[in-house]
This record gives structure tokens, C-alpha cells and sequence, in this order.
């Protein structure tokens, strides 16, 4: 599996999810964050 590596822009946007059951992705590059927290286990 290839692993998302956030800009540091994004990265500081990731580090403000919770683990949730639900994520709204609405205009954060591509997809990449709600990829991110399913590769680190932010998904509950």
C-alpha cells in the first residue's frame, strides 16, 4: 500500500480529526486527508 504524505498545511488540518465512524471530505486536495486518517486508523 502507498501511504499519503501530507504537506504540512494538510498534515496540520489531520491533526485535528478525532477517530469517528464518519469524515466529510469537502475540498482538501484530492482526497488525501480522508485517506490519511483510514491509514491511521482515525476510522472507528
Amino acid at each position: 500500500m502507498i501511504m499519503i504524505n501530507l504537506t504540512p498545511r494538510l498534515l496540520k488540518t489531520a491533526e485535528l480529526i478525532t477517530p469517528c465512524k464518519k469524515l466529510a471530505d469537502i475540498g482538501t486536495d484530492h482526497a488525501y486527508i480522508p485517506v490519511y486518517a483510514l491509514q491511521n486508523d482515525l476510522d472507528r
